[in-house]
């Protein structure tokens, strides 16, 4: 709900989580005990909110294989789900040069699963703009067309209320007619032209995608740095130093210095 009314709140559920992660381990170091059997007890977890489930997935090759390495990288800010089409926007724009200025019509195709989403509202905007933008397809496919890149910038409210993204935006439609062979990922989008040329772009996986498309480690590292630009709050040598302890994290004794480093209220204490 929180994000189908792009109000602050959708960012709450992430950083709650974490803390009760970091509570629980406290608690449970200090001698509390928790239920027996969470996951297949009576009121567990695959009880109260799976139709099924298979629990010896969970303990295949328990030890020999470990998926940390797995991860999604996301290449650009905003839901994770509006990558494929943003993907596909990029390609249309700066692969096959489309004039942005002779769309007619934008049909954005995606998995079913979105269909019926906050994702595919009307783009409009509301109180909190960046919750507007950064869960919409519309949004999404219209900022990256026009300013052929995707930044952190272009998610704050200046640019969210550019009349010419917001009138591209509403030229947007999204459809949902995916083969069988498509994975929930999987995205296309379509420019109908004045002209009446139609242009087009598919892809499978975002990129980012761990499996089909990861990203390498320097665009994940141009990434954090984009990041650390656009906060204006650390300061570079401090960053340069917690990269150093990430690299040899298993030599570290004490995990508030990394702390300390990546937090506004730890650069305040070091100079620039």
């Amino acid at each position: 709900q929180a994000i189908n009314d792009g109000s602050h709140n959708f960012k709450l559920g992430q950083g709650l989580a974490a803390r009760d992660g970091i509570i629980s381990a406290e608690m449970a170091q200090k001698g509390w005990i928790g239920v027996n059997d969470p996951l297949q007890g009576k009121y567990g977890y695959f009880t109260l909110y799976c139709k099924g489930s298979d629990p010896e997935i969970l303990t295949k090759k328990l030890g020999q294989e470990f998926y940390g390495g797995r991860c999604t990288y996301k290449p650009y800010p905003g839901c994770g789900w509006t990558h494929s089409v943003i993907d596909c926007a990029l390609d249309l724009v700066n692969q096959q040069n489309v004039d942005v200025e002779n769309i007619e019509e934008i049909v954005i195709n995606i998995a079913p699963m979105h269909f019926d989403s906050p994702l595919n509202q009307p783009f409009v905007i509301g109180d909190n703009p960046q919750g507007n933008a950064l869960f919409s397809f519309r949004y999404s496919v219209a900022n990256a067309l026009i300013r052929k890149t995707v930044k952190l910038e272009h998610y704050t409210e200046e640019y969210i209320r550019d009349p010419a993204v917001v009138a591209l935006a509403q030229k947007g439609r999204v459809i949902s007619d995916m083969t069988p062979d498509d994975r929930i990922d999987s995205a296309e989008v379509r420019l109908k032209m004045r002209d009446g040329k139609e242009f087009s772009s598919r892809v499978k996986a975002p990129k980012g995608n761990p499996l089909f498309r990861p990203l390498t480690d320097t665009e994940i590292m141009e990434k954090f740095w984009n990041n650390v630009s656009f906060s204006k709050t650390l300061p570079r040598q401090n960053v340069n130093k917690a990269l150093d302890l990430i690299n040899h994290l298993e030599e570290v004794e004490d995990v508030s210095e990394l702390v300390s480093l990546l937090t506004a209220s730890g650069a305040k204490n070091k100079p620039n």
